[in-house]
């Protein structure tokens, strides 16, 4: 569930001199204004996933967002925020006990403290070649692609990322209303901060001064219970609307009740043998795809083996492009059987976060990988040694070669503006067309 709330500037002025009058700051230390409205954010929005019993107690993970601009001396304006996700942990007592509030906050600033100059340096020049890339491969809007990759929603972490510095958003979202769903992708316990309307106080052409922040809250149903009960959180915050989300999964099991996306990037993208409300082409960031898996039952026999996709973790800038699928409503088991037989032959069900073109981001969609420790991994091959396996393997659905001419036919239709372009499955096409003419098969 979505709400938004209004936390005034005037209280969280009132938090900033409750930390620096409790003692906790040494000699030369100090907080923001940012650092403790994240800090109290945070401490009302984990005891609110632990109350509701939604995660145990326990350690939690912190992160409040780092325009990291701002302390290379760079100016702030523009479209887009290059932003770190400054992290640090919370013990249990610090998030259930509110009177700990001011060492939490002391813990995010020492947090956002830890990142030298170089390092940010290094950070803006690797997202600066990100953004390159993507654009030269079709992405729009690339700057989009990087938000959220750091907060795992299937463990104890909650983070806070303030845009009330950033002017581009007073425009997209009218002076603080979130209204364009696609300038951001809510996720569970991630917060996003913008500014309020702009307050009466505003002269002349400078930026605009605003009375409150308006704090975009995205929780399990259950705890945003929890957080609407909570008198902490009341005395500070008041509720504004609640928002419609797009449903896409948003951090649960599909078994919850939100809609099943899967995504294919092998077989599935030219052969889908269930119904399905919608399809999108999209990516997954920091994957690559590798015939690397061995077919036994579909492209080649426990004799002789096919050879068919898995992905495989890649540090570069690397994606996978492939298609996510909407399953239609009511027949999520009967296609989780369904596909759990089809890929039977040891892959195993991981959930993504698939990027589109134009900026979604489809939160835990299902993939099924091979990955390395299953029985039918092949491991390290060359194109060679993968070209001259799938020249010559068949199976009951057919040979080899046929499941990636297809497979790189379906990539080509549906990537009908012919930006994206898969350099490992070319030179493999190429190959084992090669190979087919010497056999004269």
């Amino acid at each position: 569930q979505a709400c938004v709330f209004a936390l005034s500037v005037a209280s969280i002025q009132r938090l900033k001199e409750q930390v620096e009058g409790s003692g906790v700051l040494g000699v030369g230390e100090w907080v923001s204004s940012n650092n403790v409205m994240a800090a109290f954010v945070i401490q009302c929005v984990a005891r609110a996933n632990t109350e509701a019993q939604v995660y145990e107690a326990g350690e939690w993970t912190m992160f409040q967002a780092l325009d990291m601009r701002r302390p290379l001396g760079l100016p702030s304006r523009g479209l887009g925020s290059p932003l770190i996700l400054a992290e640090c942990q919370a013990s249990s007592a610090e998030i259930m006990d509110a009177g700990m509030f001011s060492r939490l906050a002391k813990r995010v600033r020492q947090s956002v403290d830890k990142y030298t100059g170089e390092y940010l340096q290094g950070a803006m020049d690797w997202m600066n070649q990100s953004y390159t890339l993507l654009a030269q491969n079709g992405v729009l809007e690339p700057w989009r692609h990087f938000w959220f990759t750091a907060l795992n929603t299937n463990k104890r972490a909650v983070g806070v990322s303030c845009m009330n510095r950033i002017p581009i958003y007073d425009a997209d979202f009218g002076a603080g209303w979130p209204t364009m769903a696609r300038s951001f992708n809510p996720r569970p316990n991630y917060i996003i901060v913008f500014p309020g309307p702009p307050s009466t106080r505003r002269t002349g052409t400078s930026p605009p001064e605003y009375d409150a922040l308006h704090l975009y809250v995205t929780l399990e149903k259950p705890a945003m219970a929890a957080l609407r009960a909570d008198p902490q959180w009341n005395k500070l915050c008041s509720l504004l609307m609640t928002v419609p989300i797009l449903d896409v999964g948003l951090g649960t099991p599909w078994e919850q009740g939100r809609a099943l996306w899967v995504f294919g990037y092998g077989s599935l993208m030219y052969r889908v043998d269930f119904p399905i409300e919608a399809q999108v082409f999209g990516y997954i960031h920091g994957r690559k795809r590798a015939f690397l898996q061995k077919s036994h039952d579909h492209r080649g026999t426990p004799l002789q083996p096919g050879r068919v996709c898995t992905l495989l973790p890649s540090d570069s800038i690397e994606a996978c492009w492939g298609v996510a699928y909407k399953v239609q409503a009511g027949k999520e088991s009967e296609v989780k059987k369904l596909l759990d037989y089809r890929e039977k032959d040891g892959y195993s069900i991981e959930f993504v976060s698939v990027h589109t073109r134009q900026g979604v981001v489809l939160c835990d969609v299902m993939v099924y990988v091979g990955v390395s420790s299953n029985p039918s991994f092949a491991g390290d091959s060359s194109i060679e040694d993968t070209a001259q396996v799938i020249a010559r393997a068949e199976g009951p659905s057919g040979t080899n070669r046929e499941y990636l001419y297809k497979l790189c036919n379906a990539l080509r239709q549906l990537n009908n503006e012919g930006a994206v372009v898969d350099e490992y499955l070319l030179v493999l096409e190429q190959r084992v067309r090669e190979i087919e003419r010497e056999l004269e098969i």
